[in-house]
């Protein structure tokens, strides 16, 4: 997929998450790691990515290597968690996503 949509990295970070997002819905982790690692690479690739995409795509991958017991993901969860009290400020909603993540 990166060559088909290499131009267009927002695209292709979308298309990495869903399948991600179907991967780790089937407990596939490995599968699903490898989808969400490709769409977080698409998105530090856009000069100035959707914070908010950025954050869910943060917290889904930190999801899925928590639930592998890598401390790695707890690192991506409180970036998760940083990102969307910048963009949301104290929104309950928005900065709950991310602290339900760091609690697991």
């Amino acid at each position: 997929m990166g060559r088909e949509l290499g131009d267009q990295p927002d695209i292709a970070a979308g298309v990495y998450m869903q399948i991600g997002d179907t991967y780790f819905n089937l407990r596939r982790d490995a599968e699903a790691i490898r989808n969400y690692r490709s769409a977080l690479a698409c998105y530090r690739r856009i000069e100035q990515p959707d914070k908010s995409r950025l954050a869910v795509c943060l917290g889904s991958l930190g999801a899925a290597l928590s639930y592998r017991d890598n401390e790695e993901g707890l690192t991506l969860q409180r970036e998760a968690l940083e990102i969307r009290r910048e963009v949301y400020g104290n929104n309950p909603l928005r900065v709950a996503e991310s602290m339900h993540g760091l609690a697991f």
